[in-house]
């Protein structure tokens, strides 16, 4: 029983660390490339969008790039918040891990309220957002300079809400990760 005890922490520190990975990966990402894609910093034309102002190109350019990438980190993060939550259940339950202990608690607490946001992320923002991007580029595609602009409002707002909830998701799994690290430390060295 152990070595399944064993496997099954294993499991759920690489869940854990693919979860904070994804979140900080995302980030990072997304602070270098909308400055180096910028009008100011890469100037360039794209053909696909040449009825509309060649300002907004680089800033198109990179929302193409950027959509894979937080598509896909949204994607990790399903699966690494199934394999934290499902380890989770089987160290409580089935391994005698005690929720009494405080870090034990805490790290739990910190993983729902974590895997909520997500939730929230995935459901009610990202479809959203997904879909005034996809309409921002057929606007800018058709070189509809008011509907884009519009569009781009509304996706804004969504964006504002998404960043903040991205960047307290990571700081909440940083933390759920720190709280895990001392739940696994044996008692007799704290």
């Amino acid at each position: 029983m152990q070595s399944y005890a064993r496997l099954n922490n294993i499991v759920y520190w690489l869940g854990l660390l693919l979860w904070g990975a994804s979140l900080i990966s995302a980030a990072v990402a997304a602070m270098n490339v909308f400055p180096v894609l910028s009008n100011d910093n890469l100037p360039m034309t794209i053909e696909r969008y040449a009825d509309f102002p060649q300002t907004e190109h680089a800033r198109l350019a990179a929302s193409h790039v950027m959509e894979p990438v937080f598509t896909s980190v949204d994607l990790i993060q399903f699966v690494a918040i199934a394999l934290v939550l499902l380890t989770l259940v089987l160290q409580v339950l089935v391994f005698g891990m005690k929720l009494r202990k405080p870090a034990t608690a805490v790290r739990a607490i910190c993983i729902a309220i974590a895997a909520c946001l997500f939730g929230y992320h995935v459901t009610a923002l990202a479809p959203v957002m997904n879909g005034q991007l996809r309409s921002w580029w057929q606007a800018a595609e058709a070189g509809d300079t008011i509907e884009a602009e519009r569009v781009r409002a509304t996706f804004n707002i969504y964006h504002t809400k998404a960043d903040s909830l991205l960047k307290a998701n990571m700081f909440i799994v940083l933390f759920a990760i720190s709280a895990s690290a001392v739940a696994f430390t044996p008692s007799d060295e704290t």
